[in-house]
């Protein structure tokens, strides 16, 4: 499948759709540009966006924060490794799968939130807060399973 761009203020995401148990939808596959603060939208011409491909956004110095749409199931291998400023991850709620080595050397990322929702006025609603360190220094990103939250 041929990859399509969806412009945003100041950069690009690239994407491809595929099908997925009998609908179609959309797996970012990587990003492009200068912004600081990105906001994956949830729909893309129509398409829910479902997945992060691996290494999308790996080593994007300028990303500082950026909002998931609840519509994501799953963030690839090293999707956000090497973001070396970034600092606040929103991620849905429901479970996804992550990837190996997601967040890799971000070592300046203090707050994942999730099931937050970005609200366009430059702040963001975050009703759970989850460590940092469970997925920078320990690579457990079963840790940010909502589902399982509290279980042994």
């Amino acid at each position: 499948m041929q990859e399509m761009e969806w412009k945003l203020a100041d950069a690009s995401l690239y994407y491809k759709t595929e099908r997925k148990q009998d609908r179609e939808t959309v797996r970012i596959t990587r990003f492009q540009g200068l912004a600081s603060q990105v906001e994956v939208p949830g729909q893309i011409q129509d398409l829910p966006v479902t997945a992060v491909d691996r290494k999308a956004f790996l080593s994007k110095k300028n990303l500082r924060r950026i909002w998931l749409p609840d519509t994501l199931e799953e963030i690839g291998d090293w999707a956000f490794a090497y973001c070396d400023h970034l600092t606040e991850i929103v991620i849905p709620s429901g479970k996804i799968l992550f990837g190996k080595a997601v967040f890799m050397e971000c070592r300046e990322l203090k707050r994942i939130s999730a099931g937050g929702r970005h609200d366009g006025a430059g702040g963001a609603s975050f009703p759970a807060e989850l460590m940092a360190a469970a997925v920078t220094a320990m690579d457990a990103a079963y840790l940010l399973d909502m589902e399982a939250a509290g279980s042994e």
